[in-house]
């Protein structure tokens, strides 16, 4: 039996070997979205002993890519226009845009309630909280949405998250918490510029 081989330059970590790999559909065949792959892979070793360049083939659990996400902002007066795109379902998936900002200054004057603990405690960052009274903007893949922003004097940023719901599930031993109802095919964050608006 023979067969095609992509080689990749791997990188050592303790006992494990890694590399990134990036699967696209060949050319000419319909996208598909979030495909389950599963890849057999082998070492593969050109300096070696003749007919030993190639070991044994071991396969992989089967995984699913999540799709190609492009995210447009379009900065207006009083609002911003967040666009999120991408192959979807046939009934396209939700998406939820919360403007949140930095709730200490992370050059200094930091209030104790206002940082999160990393580690053992000895380090802290600033939180980011949604915006009091802003509401979360939603829509869908594809479609514009648009969310308010008023003027701030603190950094700013826009979280984009897409959801889905997991189809064939019975929802009702989950009722009322749809974080186990659902996925979330995409997750972004997107910083604002501070000179605006």
């Amino acid at each position: 039996m023979t067969a095609d081989l992509a080689v990749y330059d791997v990188v050592a970590d303790g006992d494990s070997y890694f590399c990134d790999i990036e699967l696209r559909p060949p050319a000419g065949a319909p996208a598909s979205y979030c495909p389950f792959v599963r890849l057999s892979v082998a070492r593969y070793q050109a300096d070696s002993l003749a007919d030993r360049e190639l070991s044994s083939l071991a396969m992989t659990d089967w995984a699913q890519l999540l799709p190609d996400r492009h995210v447009a902002v379009d900065l207006a007066v009083q609002h911003v226009v967040v666009t999120l795109d991408g192959l979807g379902p046939a009934v396209p998936n939700a998406v939820e845009v919360t403007l949140e900002e930095l709730t200490a200054d992370p050059a200094g004057g930091q209030a104790a309630e206002a940082m999160i603990a990393l580690g053992d405690g000895d380090a802290e960052v600033p939180a980011w909280r949604a915006v009091s009274g802003s509401a979360v903007a939603s829509g869908t893949v594809g479609n514009p949405i648009t969310v308010p922003v008023a003027p701030a004097t603190r950094p700013r940023r826009l979280r984009i998250r897409e959801t889905e719901p997991y189809r064939g599930i019975d929802g009702g031993a989950a009722a009322g918490v749809p974080e186990l109802t659902q996925r979330s095919p995409y997750i972004g964050v997107v910083d604002l510029p501070a000179s605006w608006p």
